[in-house]
């Protein structure tokens, strides 16, 4: 038997949604689908400036209700302290983890790893897989000279 779960045997996946202001969420994953092609189950909300907060929490209800399969949701959202972040945390339960400071690292180890590892290990991982993403280039391969 073949123990590889299928990627897109959404019953058995965590559900992503990215939160964020205004297009980044969107753009954040057309960009992901460029490296590893469509993302199924994954969804955006882009919370623009004059939305309404109540409009917008029964749209982050209907978006969770949408992507929870029955493994619960991830709601990657831009920054800690941000509409987007502060409505997320309003749903967050056992079914519903909310993880800030979204980056495209991020959202691809998610997605990867999503059908993989349950709700709480799977956050973990990429809060931890985000961070060591981020480097100074220049640090690394140098400045130009």
């Amino acid at each position: 038997m073949n123990s590889t779960k299928n990627r897109n045997d959404s019953q058995e996946c965590v559900g992503l949604i990215v939160a964020t202001h205004s297009k980044l969420a969107g753009e954040l994953i057309k960009t992901a689908e460029l490296i590893v092609g469509p993302m199924d189950g994954v969804y955006a909300l882009e919370v623009e400036p004059e939305a309404d907060t109540s409009e917008l929490m029964k749209l982050f209800e209907e978006k969770v209700n949408i992507a929870n399969k029955g493994a619960g949701v991830i709601i990657m959202t831009d920054i800690f302290g941000g509409t987007p972040t502060n409505i997320a945390l309003s749903l967050s339960n056992h079914d519903v983890d909310v993880v800030s400071g979204v980056n495209l690292p991020m959202l691809i180890k998610a997605y990867s790893l999503r059908c993989e590892k349950p709700l709480g290990k799977l956050a973990k991982i990429i809060c931890e897989y985000a961070r060591r993403h981020i480097k100074n280039a220049n640090n690394i391969l140098g400045p130009e000279s």
